[in-house]
């Protein structure tokens, strides 16, 4: 995974990169393809004094600037655009030529702030990058710190739920830990899948996190319920597992299934940034389908009765709960159909390999 982009690399939050070849902003960009495409683009640098005029010695600062600015990589020339009307502020432009890629800009605007900070100005005067690109920039970092805080903030919910829920310290940690190592492993799955062509906008960075941590909790909770309950019924941890796997894989293989298949209907969306949001959520999901059923069961295998401390799980004491009581009362005395003179009687018959009891429907005469 070291080898792959990071997430945040490959996010393009410019939204016009997402329209459809039948918009008409798109069909006019391809008839001013005629006339040439230039590589350059221009990036405005605002400097400006906190108060009063620039003075002769802010002059000589920002000529100086301007030659710095002229040696970035990437920059074919800096011009002098003026000054205000009030004399408190100058504007150079920056003519970049970018990389390729959804975030190519973002190492030359670094270069730049980079430069304007070892520039020297002088006490008050001040030098800004503005412009379009600046702020997709600025936009594209500010996602990638609200997907962090997004995470922590995800995380730390879910473990007090989970806490409430178990009334363990280990069992929270131990359902939670796949989906946070599937959160961090999706993120360079989607970003060679965006160097191979798929587009992937800031929102699939943000619903992903979410997506994965709440499926994997839902997992995880279905498989540690289970565990504990066979555990209950006398079975040995490493068995509790087995035969949990056996009972509860299918419901979370189809589970996930079935949102992976809802998420991939989003690609006959007409509007790219939507088409392309499924993809990276349905990488997402579908790994984690992989981590709950091989990462958490074996977690669950070695650690064993551990999981659930400081609650002891004594064989052969296990409690049915309100359904299971309803269940079993119906099992017993099942409901008689007196109509047309016949009767219908539900009997219970447990099969030998699943050991579940299913009702069988008898007519009587």
């Amino acid at each position: 995974m070291h080898f792959l982009p990071s997430l945040n690399s490959v996010t393009n939050s410019n939204n016009a990169d997402f329209l459809p070849a039948s918009a008409p902003s798109s069909h006019a960009a391809v008839l001013a393809g005629a006339f040439g495409k230039s590589n350059v683009q221009p990036v405005p640098v605002m400097i400006a004094r906190d108060s009063g005029s620039l003075t002769a010695q802010d002059q000589q600062a920002i000529d100086r600037l301007r030659t710095d600015l002229s040696h970035v990589s990437g920059v074919v020339g800096v011009r002098d655009a003026g000054q205000s009307k009030d004399l408190q502020a100058a504007q150079l432009q920056a003519l970049v030529t970018f990389g390729g890629g959804p975030n190519g800009e973002a190492p030359v605007i670094e270069d730049l702030r980079t430069a304007i900070t070892q520039a020297g100005l002088p006490n008050g005067l001040q030098a800004h990058l503005s412009g379009q690109i600046a702020a997709q920039v600025d936009s594209q970092a500010a996602n990638g710190n609200s997907g962090n805080q997004l995470q922590l903030l995800s995380v730390g919910m879910i473990l007090i739920l989970l806490l409430l829920i178990f009334r363990s310290i280990l069992a929270p940690l131990v359902t939670l830990a796949p989906a946070f190592l599937v959160v961090t492993l999706s993120g360079p799955l989607v970003g060679a899948a965006a160097q191979a062509g798929l587009k992937v906008s800031p929102l699939a960075q943000f619903l992903m996190i979410v997506l994965v941590l709440g499926a994997g909790t839902d997992y995880g909770l279905f498989l540690m319920f289970r565990v504990r309950e066979e555990m209950g019924q006398g079975l040995t941890p490493r068995n509790a597992v087995v035969r949990s796997v056996a009972r509860v894989g299918e419901s979370i293989t189809f589970s996930a299934g079935t949102v992976i298949a809802a998420l991939v209907s989003l690609l006959a969306a007409s509007f790219s940034f939507y088409a392309d949001l499924g993809v990276p959520l349905a990488i997402g999901v579908g790994v984690m389908l992989v981590a709950a059923l091989t990462l958490l069961p074996a977690l669950l295998a070695i650690l064993g009765r551990a999981v659930f401390w400081p609650t002891k799980i004594k064989s052969g004491v296990g409690k049915s709960g309100v359904w299971g009581r309803i269940s079993a009362r119906i099992v017993q005395r099942p409901v008689r159909d007196t109509g047309r003179g016949r009767g219908v009687c539900s009997v219970g018959w447990r099969s030998r390999r699943s050991g579940i009891t299913r009702p069988v429907s008898v007519a009587a005469g």
